[in-house]
């Protein structure tokens, strides 16, 4: 019951959280270069991947 619920976060967050990021990032694309935006991006999906199921990370 605890990793469905884990799991339904996890998805939640894969839907969510890389798209509030990349909001978040736009006052900063005139001072940082696109590679290290991206890599925060990057930083985020890995991130929600390692606490949920395949799903959450793909």
């Amino acid at each position: 019951m605890r990793n469905q619920l884990r799991d339904r976060i996890a998805l939640a967050a894969a839907l969510i959280a890389p798209l509030m990021v990349a909001l978040a990032l736009v006052p900063f694309r005139p001072h940082i270069s696109s590679a290290n935006l991206a890599l925060v991006l990057v930083v985020v999906v890995v991130a929600v991947a390692a606490l949920g199921n395949r799903t959450a990370g793909s």
